[in-house]
Formats: structure tokens, C-alpha cells, sequence
């Protein structure tokens, strides 16, 4: 969060990539949201629900192994 405060956004990409890819997600939804008065929303079946939240683990887990072996 430092580098990005301290005008260095790739570098803070490159700290934890899933957080700031998930800050980009989330401040283009309140974006359009503010812009055009629209919400996102997302409907999903029971099947694609279960999908999303095991990518969404592996993912997490895999970020923190990326953070914690390049990052220190």
C-alpha cells in the first residue's frame, strides 16, 4: 500500500497482485456506479457459485504463496 501511496502503482502490483486487481474490480464497479447510476450484478447458478468461490481459494492461496516467496 506504501508504493502505491508513494506514486509507484506497478511496483505495488507486484506486492500482492491479487489485492490491487481486486481494488481495480472494485473502483471500476463504484465508477460506473457513480457515472451512469447502474450496479453490477452478477447472477450465478449453484454450480458456477461452488466454481467461483474454489477459484476464488485457489487463488488467494496461490497469492500468498507468490507473495510470500518473491516478496518476503
Amino acid at each position: 500500500m506504501f508504493s502505491l501511496l508513494r506514486g509507484h502503482p506497478v511496483r505495488a502490483w507486484l506486492y500482492n497482485p491479487l489485492l490491487f486487481s481486486f481494488l481495480a474490480v472494485l473502483g471500476a464497479g463504484v465508477f460506473v456506479r457513480l457515472a451512469f447510476g447502474r450496479g453490477l450484478e452478477v447472477r450465478l447458478t449453484r454450480r458456477e457459485r461452488a466454481l467461483g468461490w474454489t477459484t476464488a481459494f485457489v487463488a488467494f492461496t496461490v497469492n500468498w504463496f507468490y507473495v510470500i516467496r518473491y516478496v518476503g
